[in-house]
């Protein structure tokens, strides 16, 4: 019976206090993975030069783009999953 304590609906409640439970983690996490590619920046930039800089600063654009595409992957897979 634990179990079915733990599950929380969306579709009961305020739905402003449920779309902000649910967009705080994701945000968070985008918020880490923008200062991950900060600190990255700043350390390649300080030791390595501009040409790594560049490199870097190019592609953390394009693995930023990937993390938040594969993230909506996740979202509709939790999504639809519970519907089998």
């Amino acid at each position: 019976m634990a179990k079915q304590d733990s599950i929380q609906l969306m579709t009961k409640g305020s739905v402003a206090k449920q779309i902000i439970g649910y967009a705080v983690p994701i945000f968070i996490g985008y918020l880490f993975q923008q200062l991950y590619n900060t600190v990255d920046a700043l350390i390649v930039g300080n030791f390595l030069g501009q040409n790594a800089l560049a490199a870097v600063t190019s592609v953390g654009s394009l693995i930023f783009l990937f993390v938040g595409f594969f993230n909506v992957l996740r979202q509709v897979q939790v999504s639809l999953l519970p519907m089998r």
